[in-house]
């Protein structure tokens, strides 16, 4: 046996004023999202080491690469180059020799970079960075170079 149930009736102005209420939310969402993205990049123009800009007749959009220098805790540095305005990724050196192209992750704070399975990540925020690897911090108390 199937028991009947009774659905409320809705009327079609209660229909599309929750689907407006639902494109409203997930619109403020992507906004959201895309603010907190763009917020996340290299802001300080003071610590610029290199800009690079290259654009052609056939791209009108310009796109240029912004070089950092970090110093850090135990004599240890990092170089990292940050490719604008997308910013998708960045290439970081480590004095230890290792060259790392890193994608640009999602971050509550500061602009994070990671390899695919995020065991190596580059965290930049403001002047300060560092890099953790497998869950430990092997570069600590990263600040960027001053250059007059």
């Amino acid at each position: 046996m199937v028991a009947n149930i009774k659905t409320p009736d809705v009327s079609d102005s209660d229909r599309r004023f929750w689907t407006a209420v639902a494109i409203f939310i997930v619109l403020v969402a992507v906004v959201a999202l895309a603010v907190h993205y763009r917020g996340n990049g290299v802001s300080p123009e003071s610590m610029q080491t290199s800009v690079v800009s290259t654009s052609t007749a056939e791209d009108a959009s310009a796109t240029s690469s912004q070089t950092y220098s970090y110093s850090c805790d135990g004599d240890k540095a990092i170089t990292a180059t940050f490719h604008l305005p997308e910013d998708d990724f960045a290439n970081v050196n480590l004095s230890d020799g290792r060259h790392l192209i890193l994608a640009h992750a999602i971050s509550a704070d500061g602009a994070r970079y990671a390899n695919a399975d995020q065991a190596i990540v580059f965290w930049d925020k403001g002047v300060t960075a560092f890099v953790t690897e497998n869950g430990t911090t092997t570069y600590s108390g990263c600040v960027a170079n001053r250059f007059p």
